[in-house]
This record gives C-alpha cells, sequence and structure tokens, in this order.
C-alpha cells in the first residue's frame, strides 16, 4: 500500500480491511441455491435463473476484491475503497476541525447500516461520507467546511495512540 508521496511524508499507520469469507458463504448460498429451490418446477424459466446468477456471480467477484485501505501521515489522512476508488481519496489534517475515534459509528446512515461498504447521507445540511469496513470502531472527522467523513477500523486502539501522538485527537 505505498502512496505516491511516499517519500514526503512517512506513512504512521496503514490498515486494509477485506471482507469476511462467513458472511460470501451465505450470499453465494441465497443467490445461487434459493433460487433453485424457488423455480425447481419450472424447467423453462433454468436459463433466466442461470443468467441471473452468472450476474451475481460476477458481483459477488467484484465485491470479493473490494477492500478499504487508510493511510496516515502527520499532513493528510488517505482512504481507498477498491475496487470502487482507482486512486486515494486525501484529506489533509488542515481541513479537519475535529478528529474521534467512537465505539459505535453516529451519523444519519450508520444507525441503519450494518456491515460494510461505501455510504453517503444528509444531515441537516452537513455532507456526509461513510466508509465501513467490518471494524466495531471509527474515525469520525468533522471537516472545516461542515462536511463528516466517517471510517471505519478494526484496529481503534492503535489508530487513536497514532492520532493522539501527531495531536490530531479530540476528545468528545
Amino acid at each position: 500500500m505505498q502512496h505516491q508521496n511516499d517519500i514526503m511524508n512517512k506513512i504512521l499507520f496503514s490498515e486494509q480491511q477485506k471482507m469476511r469469507p462467513i458472511a460470501w458463504i451465505w450470499f453465494l448460498f441465497t443467490v445461487m441455491v434459493v433460487p433453485l429451490m424457488i423455480f425447481a418446477a419450472d424447467r423453462e424459466d433454468l436459463v433466466a435463473i442461470l443468467f441471473m446468477q452468472a450476474i451475481f456471480v460476477a458481483l459477488a467477484a467484484l465485491f470479493w476484491a473490494a477492500r478499504l485501505d487508510m493511510e496516515i501521515t502527520k499532513e493528510y489522512l488517505s482512504i481507498k475503497f477498491f475496487p470502487f476508488h482507482r486512486s486515494f481519496r486525501t484529506y489533509r489534517w488542515d481541513d479537519v476541525s475535529k478528529a474521534l475515534i467512537v465505539r459505535r459509528p453516529t451519523g444519519f446512515s450508520m444507525r441503519r447500516k450494518r456491515g460494510w461498504g461505501m455510504g453517503r447521507g444528509f444531515r441537516s445540511r452537513h455532507h456526509l461520507k461513510i466508509y465501513n469496513g467490518f471494524g466495531n470502531k471509527s474515525l469520525q472527522l468533522k471537516m472545516t467546511d461542515g462536511r463528516m467523513v466517517i471510517i471505519g477500523t478494526r484496529k481503534g486502539e492503535e489508530l487513536e495512540a497514532i492520532l493522539y501522538k501527531i495531536g490530531r485527537l479530540n476528545k468528545q
């Protein structure tokens, strides 16, 4: 996970989160077995079912490859949700007014959003971006322009220590 600006900024924290395999077992069971069980009596729809399953398998492969990468330096925080982001999304620390580590993510759609992925929502007039992996903690950033960015992490304690070390952690 080397970023182009690593020469100028040493990476102090990095994390890569991937999809949990057990979730994919249930997903594949649902999209592969359940339609066959429902439509087993009607053989004419078999081609349509197989076509639908091929699409779901292709989507499953896309999400199987999905990963959330996060890198932190003294100057910026970068995230990339592969394969949906081709390059890192960079947030400069100078543009962050508040950074918190929270046990349960807060925000407009995080209360309803369980699991993983990316999300967007509007809370009052503030724009919200959510990048959620599988961690039980999140880094919540409030930007100087009012936007909010929430990033899930599995390494909450390590992330909190790094943010404290570089002077970017706020207490609630």
